[in-house]
């Protein structure tokens, strides 16, 4: 059929700027794929979405011109040049990036993201967002594959895959947004929506932190884009005049201390006996990992013993508290459960 030849290697795409040569495809999806085309007559390249559904290609076009009035550099936002139809297909002509963050992750699995690369995507995102928020529009997709390099040396990220971005005012409580686990909770209890979705979102990537940042239940008291710019972790205000301690140091740190580690060993424990057993967390991404997949299930306590244990990381920290007195998130047999485990305290 001709939606399936034009998705080959070295078929001519004509638009209305130019004719595209698919160099290769650099991926794929339930929507068709993305290739790397080099534009004849020129030495520029570009990322071209080719969508075999002609209305959901229209329909990620209409969402894309929600945010033409922003400028896609300077907040951090997917530059596209064109949508052109050709041979029962549409086709979406991008700025071509370097590698998503899901890549990077899964290369880099043995090791620790660094402080450096949290605080870019971080204040990165949030100026994207709250730039999206100014004209009233909400991404609804915030996850890792949509977070991409567009300058690994330099730190540059950007936002992309507008395809079910909508105006703040359309959002409905009828479909359901996002995708696990970076799902907010009022879209799951099907109330009211607004851009705060993707700010709990965008939790993912600061929690590793220590700070409470994002992560609060109640929308209204959700902490917005702006704000969170402001944050110590963003403007290192709070490093004014003292000691610069390096990523290393915190993860030296943590990797080592007892009470971080005897927390995780807990939730290991508790999650093995409702969920059954999966492998181990024997490196620090294996631990972030775990303490998200804990967090899922016992958000409003795990965030509270992780922001305490990693404030006790800091130069001149306070030891972790005794863990008495839990958050009241466990009915009361499972409270007693935790009790007996936890005496004694950490650290």
């Amino acid at each position: 059929s001709e939606p399936e030849r034009v998705l080959m290697e070295g078929h001519y795409l004509v638009g209305n700027q130019g004719i595209f040569k698919v160099q290769e495809f650099l991926g794929e999806g339930a929507f068709g794929k993305v290739g790397k085309c080099s534009k004849l007559g020129s030495q520029e390249m570009y990322a071209i979405k080719i969508i075999a559904h002609v209305e959901e290609g229209m329909e990620e076009f209409e969402s894309m011109k929600l945010i033409k009035a922003l400028d896609p550099d300077e907040n951090h936002l997917i530059k596209m040049y064109e949508c052109f139809s050709f041979q029962n297909v549409i086709c979406l002509v991008f700025e071509i990036l370097e590698e998503s963050l899901e890549d990077f992750l899964n290369k880099n699995k043995c090791k620790a993201t660094p402080l450096t690369y949290v605080r870019a995507i971080a204040q990165q995102m949030f100026q994207a967002l709250q730039a999206l928020k100014s004209i009233g529009v909400v991404h609804c997709d915030i996850k890792l594959d949509n977070i991409m390099f567009a300058d690994k040396q330099s730190l540059k990220f950007k936002l992309i895959d507008f395809g079910v971005a909508v105006e703040t005012k359309e959002l409905s409580t009828e479909i359901v947004i996002q995708v696990n686990p970076f799902r907010a909770p009022e879209v799951i209890l099907g109330l009211p929506l607004d851009e705060s979705v993707d700010m709990w979102a965008l939790e993912e990537y600061t929690e590793a932190t220590g700070e409470k940042l994002i992560l609060e239940v109640n929308p209204e008291r959700r902490i917005t884009p702006s704000q969170a710019l402001e944050h110590d972790f963003i403007t290192m205000k709070h490093l004014s005049g003292k000691r610069c301690y390096q990523d290393e140091d915190v993860l030296e740190k943590s990797s080592s201390h007892k009470g971080f580690r005897r927390v995780l060993k807990f939730f290991r424990e508790l999650l093995h006996g409702q969920y059954g057993q999966w492998p181990g967390a024997e490196n620090e991404v294996g631990r972030h990992r775990l303490l998200s997949a804990c967090k899922k299930i016992y958000a409003p306590l795990l965030v509270y013993l992780y922001h305490r244990v990693c404030n006790s990381l800091k130069p001149g920290g306070a030891p972790a508290p005794q863990l008495c007195a839990l958050y009241p998130v466990f009915e009361n047999k499972t409270q007693m459960c935790v009790k007996k485990k936890m005496r004694g305290g950490v650290g």
